[in-house]
């Protein structure tokens, strides 16, 4: 789930998205589809996927093997795995393990199959007044029990559970923890920003 489910083996690079923000400043999130990592890429001015990925083939040989979002990869599994089952929470399935070598290593996670789009995808989904008191205590949840701060409050993480008509949100690869500086090992990951806080996201 998320980094590789768009990646195919003779890809090599898969750019998963660019974005900005005041500690990283311009960045590229790349899918290593080899080593079956991610790497990040920041810049000081903003620069093209095809500069990003033609730097990194010069470079790859020097990247090392914990580059990129490898640390907050493990922490999103521990987040997804230790979450008690909620009911506007996509929830943990099963851990992915594949071969990169000669060693067996988890390259990702699924979670149950809900059909349908995300929000962004779903432009006729009517966003219906009990969606918002749903995401609304969704994020109360998270924040004021668990201490949790999902931290990409947006609609391409979003779903309409056509079974059930309740919202859902997924994916917690830039969650934080309240309070917490994150990680100061592994590049603070896991580490609460306060300009990512899901109220203002979810307004």
């Amino acid at each position: 789930m998320g980094y590789f489910d768009r990646c195919w083996p003779d890809e090599g690079f898969t750019a998963t998205f660019a974005s900005y923000n005041p500690v990283n400043l311009h960045y590229h999130v790349v899918i290593d589809w080899d080593q079956r990592r991610t790497i990040t890429v920041s810049t000081a001015e903003p620069v093209t996927e095809d500069w990003v990925f033609e730097i990194l083939y010069t470079l790859l040989d020097t990247v090392p093997d914990d580059a990129g979002n490898a640390n907050g990869f493990w922490h999103e599994i521990n987040c997804a795995i230790h979450m008690p089952k909620y009911s506007n929470i996509v929830p943990f399935d099963r851990l992915v393990i594949d071969a990169v070598g000669s060693v067996d290593k988890i390259v990702g996670f699924t979670a149950p199959f809900i059909p349908g789009q995300t929000l962004r995808d779903n432009t006729e989904q009517v966003f219906k007044l009990k969606y918002l008191k749903q995401l609304l205590k969704t994020i109360d949840y998270l924040n004021h029990t668990l201490g949790i701060v999902h931290g990409n409050i947006r609609p391409g993480n979003m779903l309409i559970d056509p079974k059930t008509d309740n919202f859902l949100v997924l994916d917690f690869k830039m969650a934080g923890r309240l309070g917490w500086e994150g990680d100061a090992e592994h590049n603070l990951a896991f580490g609460y920003e306060p300009d990512r806080t899901d109220v203002k996201y979810a307004g």
